[in-house]
């Protein structure tokens, strides 16, 4: 995310406005308690917003239809509480919502959370009526997993057997994964003890009655603060994909990043359906050594070193604060996660917590050569980072970059793969630098806000540090910082970027309001009132076009494991559109290389290699599981149908996870940098290998060789 300071004259300006909305909220609530002081600000981000967004929203019905759709799937995203009847009941105030934001009164948001709670409370009741009878796994029938296709239940009775069939579901995934614990214990010793079916299906009975349990008792204990920030973010969140309220409990939940000095595994996570998404691995970390935690993995069970699998503790459900708690721990402790993969498969991962290496984020290169002889400079980017407190001196990926080009020229490498593949982006004034490395001079971005002239980012130097062939590699992961870096390096024609259909689509620039700045001195003590997160520009490529929504596509495409989900700035709710502007004046380099030739010799090669040709097969394995939502609950058919999926899973990752012929080395400088630092030359020897069973690596040096 990039990050832009708010001027303190717009400070002084919603200053003013809060003032007059909290003159305007205190004549409707005269008596505030702490719990409830988030209630203040209840039309102060429409308000702010309306003023200082990007795409401003009028407060009128169509807001207020955004509004009430958002809030509904903040609070039942998964339709096991809500009624057709329900919705219909608060829909009668659906176009309201605009009005009593506007005069300080609350009556939908109280409605909708008053009768969630009495459906709760129902649910409750029917858990523990369902789950106190042994339930038919010999019956077909079927559940839609899926909310998005799945629809309200009509009436109470169609409600509670939803919940029959979802408690159905939980109870014969932990059965078969007993079964199987099972049946590996007695292929292990014919001696094991088994026990009958029966009474592991009562275990797995009890085990979801207790998780329900804890689910229904969170939510009893909910603060009014925590459902009243939910409201406020659905206020929020239909302006765009990136502006949203966090609470001042929520600031540091809502995105909890396990990096920095704790001692943990280096994983960003996020709460995600009913469980904990991982969102990024930190390089050099716990998670990114051990290497099977992806982006995206569903976080399921969490297990300590000293607990029998059985033991491990449920995440549905769970707030993500208390999740991360069970996770984190102290260094040299195994944690073990039982997740579910991107293509739906399941694994149980066991990590050695650590403290988190940090210089593992940087930047750092390496010398790989082919089985041909030739020799490319590769350059690893996790990051846009940068040191906003000591620029002169401190860290910053651009500098580090420019150093490692220094070296990988000193090793006379025949081209450099730059490669930016899920970096989400960072500092955008290092994404200019970095930029301006490759080309003499000119501009590399344009930034427009609401109104006024767009404002053209040119390269700060106008020597170029390195003018040879230039590939760079992007995913679906790559985001901001490294869109720009990219869209600037294929409009120039200075390097080939290559990739999967297309990279993130994140071009917006966000800036954060601490409301505790603006609201008035009288009523600071009944804080604290959290934070606004909105969008306030968008980024647009020296071409015209913007980044946003569209991403950039690569030049060369290449089969993509992250086309068999949704990934991408268009699947986010509420995301911005495309658009353009007028193209700033550039020259194009002259290219000694034609593009179409390109092309045409990397899908020969694409189509006739053994690896690539295995992980399009997982990628439509893939695809295919993940639009099989709706499963039988039959227990050996739904078995079978597991069965299937990660066999086709392990067959595929048996040819594309194996060395390809590329023999990695440290640059000389680094080697002798790092030659008394054991621990150090331990972690590159992993990297170093991990590089060499890389498809994409091998395609782009290939296409490097090709580019004469």
């Amino acid at each position: 995310m990039t990050i832009r300071p708010l001027r303190p004259a717009l400070r002084q300006v919603l200053a003013a406005i809060f003032a007059v909305l909290v003159a305007m909220l205190c004549s409707s609530y005269r008596t505030i308690t702490p719990d409830a002081s988030g209630r203040i600000i209840v039309g102060y981000p429409a308000e702010v917003m309306n003023m200082w967004h990007y795409s401003p929203k009028q407060m009128n019905d169509a807001y207020s239809d955004e509004v009430f759709h958002a809030f509904l799937k903040e609070l039942d995203n998964s339709k096991m509480f809500f009624t057709v009847e329900d919705i219909n009941r608060l829909g009668s105030m659906r176009f309201l919502i605009d009005d009593e934001i506007r005069n300080g009164r609350l009556n939908f948001y109280t409605a909708a959370i008053n009768l969630y709670l009495l459906r709760c409370e129902e649910a409750e009741q029917y858990c523990n009526e369902i789950l106190s009878k042994p339930f038919n796994f010999a019956l077909e029938e079927y559940i839609e997993l899926d909310a998005d296709k799945a629809r309200w239940p009509s009436g109470n009775a169609m409600l509670k057997d939803e919940w029959r069939k979802r408690l159905k579901y939980q109870t014969m995934t932990r059965l078969i994964d007993a079964i199987e614990l099972q049946e590996k214990a007695l292929e292990q010793d014919a001696t094991a003890p088994q026990k009958p079916v029966a009474q592991l299906e009562k275990e797995a009975r009890e085990k979801v009655k207790t998780l329900y349990t804890d689910v229904f008792h969170r939510i009893a204990s909910r603060k009014d603060a925590d459902w009243f920030a939910l409201f406020v973010n659905a206020m929020t969140g239909v302006f765009d994909a990136h502006s949203r309220y966090l609470s001042p409990d929520d600031k540091t939940s809502f995105d909890i990043d396990m990096s920095g000095q704790l001692e943990g595994i280096g994983a960003t996570l996020q709460q995600s359906e009913d469980y904990v998404k991982v969102t990024d691995i930190v390089p050099g970390s716990p998670s990114w050594l051990q290497g099977d935690l992806k982006v995206n993995d569903l976080i399921m069970k969490v297990r300590q070193e000293d607990q029998a699998p059985e033991e491990a503790a449920d995440l549905f459900g769970m707030p993500l604060e208390e999740a991360v708690k069970l996770i984190r721990g102290k260094k040299g402790t195994v944690v073990t996660l039982t997740v579910r993969h991107s293509d739906g498969t399941m694994a149980d991962i066991a990590i050695r917590r650590d403290v988190v290496i940090i210089e593992e984020t940087y930047a750092k290169s390496a010398v790989l050569v082919g089985p041909d002889g030739q020799r490319v400079g590769y350059i690893s980017l996790p990051k846009f980072y940068s040191d906003f407190n000591n620029t002169e001196t401190g860290r910053s990926s651009a500098r580090d970059v420019a150093a490692e080009v220094q070296k990988l020229k000193q090793e006379q490498v025949d081209g450099i793969l730059l490669d930016l593949r899920s970096n989400t982006g960072g500092a955008l004034s290092d994404a200019i630098e970095m930029s301006g490395l490759f080309i003499t001079e000119g501009p590399v971005v344009q930034v427009k806000s609401r109104t006024g002239a767009p404002r053209i980012y040119r390269d700060p130097d106008p020597e170029i540090q390195y003018d040879g062939k230039l590939v760079v590699l992007v995913n679906a992961l790559s985001a901001s910082a490294s869109e720009i870096v990219a869209a600037a390096m294929q409009d120039y024609g200075r390097a080939v970027i290559v990739g999967g259909a297309s990279s993130f689509g994140k071009g917006t620039v966000q800036t954060v309001l601490e409301l505790d700045e603006v609201v008035p001195a009288g009523l600071r003590s009944r804080g604290p009132y959290g934070s606004l997160i909105f969008t306030i520009q968008k980024f647009f490529r020296i071409n015209g076009g913007a980044t946003q929504l569209k991403g950039v596509t690569p030049d060369i495409q290449l089969p993509d494991s992250y086309s068999a989900v949704e990934v991408g700035e268009q699947y986010e709710d509420y995301c911005l559109p495309w658009s353009e502007i007028e193209a700033a004046p550039y020259r194009r380099y002259a290219a000694t290389w034609n593009l179409a030739d390109l092309k045409a010799k990397s899908m020969a090669r694409v189509a006739a290699d053994e690896q690539f040709a295995a992980l399009e097969a997982q990628i439509a394995s893939a695809k295919k599981w993940n639009d099989e939502t709706y499963v039988s609950l039959h227990l050996e058919t739904f078995r079978a149908m597991e069965d299937a999926r990660n066999e086709e899973t392990a067959a595929a990752e048996k040819l594309t996870d194996r060395d390809n012929g590329i023999v990695a080395r440290s640059p000389a400088m680094d080697f002798e940098a790092m030659r008394q630092d054991t621990a150090k030359i331990a972690r590159t020897d992993v990297w170093l290998k991990s590089l060499g069973r890389d498809l994409y690596l091998k395609e782009g040096m290939q296409i490097i060789a090709d580019m004469k």
